[in-house]
């Protein structure tokens, strides 16, 4: 198969590629920035909340868009810290739900989605203070 020459293409289709081009670098820089700003605020509270509704929120909605992944399986579904944690009014009283199916182990069982989130936020309040952190120089700081 014969692969077309950049010569041999219009004027239109350059045109075309070269829009496409620009969207796709203005989105990397975006997301780029987006990125910055949250690890910008890594010493500041609501630091998990971000880092929570930038992966499962905002790159969600981002994975989405892309409708050729969605055809043979289910999109995923776009979650909110806020939206999670606040379905529940006393996450203790979830946390003694019954065992997994077929589970021999009583205290194995399926988290519930609020868990999971409280856990996420918990291990990075955690964590986060002995991760290092390198900055844009390659050196590393405390974060």
């Amino acid at each position: 198969m014969h692969t077309p020459s950049l010569e041999s293409l219009t004027p239109m289709v350059m045109c075309s590629l070269s829009h496409l081009l620009a969207k796709e670098l203005a989105a990397l820089a975006a997301e780029s920035q987006a990125l910055k700003e949250i690890l910008a605020s890594s010493d500041s509270e609501g630091f998990a909340k971000r880092v929570f509704d930038k992966v499962y929120h905002t790159d969600i909605q981002r994975l989405r868009s892309m409708e050729d992944m969605w055809k043979t399986r289910k999109a995923p579904t776009p979650l909110k810290y806020d939206g999670v944690i606040n379905q529940v009014d006393d996450l203790t009283t979830t946390m003694d739900t019954t065992p997994v199916e077929g589970s021999t182990l009583k205290d194995q069982r399926v988290w519930t989605l609020q868990e999971t989130a409280q856990t996420f936020t918990d291990r990075y309040v955690l964590f986060w203070p002995m991760v290092r952190v390198p900055t844009l120089k390659g050196q590393s700081k405390e974060g």
